[in-house]
């Protein structure tokens, strides 16, 4: 799980995203992913699909996933002054 679809209208391609919500278990789930594709079916800034791999298992933890939670953006510091390289 370090995988995200996202609505590029909102958010653009390869921006780190922190995770903060709860799995089908109601185990704390909270990750750094990045958003790595799109899909028809996210719109909007209040719906991300977590991407949980292939197989039985990765369909068994995916398809019950309707979690609320906290997405948050990490965005890098301004640098103040003039960029030096060190």
């Amino acid at each position: 799980l370090r995988s995200a679809a996202v609505d590029r209208a909102v958010l653009p391609l390869a921006m780190p995203l922190w995770v903060d919500t709860t799995d089908v278990y109601d185990r704390p789930l909270r990750r750094l992913v990045l958003a790595q594709d799109t899909g028809a079916d996210i719109t909007g800034a209040r719906h991300v699909d977590l991407y949980f791999g292939w197989g039985a298992q990765a369909a068994a933890l995916a398809g019950p996933m309707h979690a609320n939670g906290a997405l948050y953006v990490l965005l890098p510091r301004p640098v103040e002054g003039p960029a030096t390289a060190r």
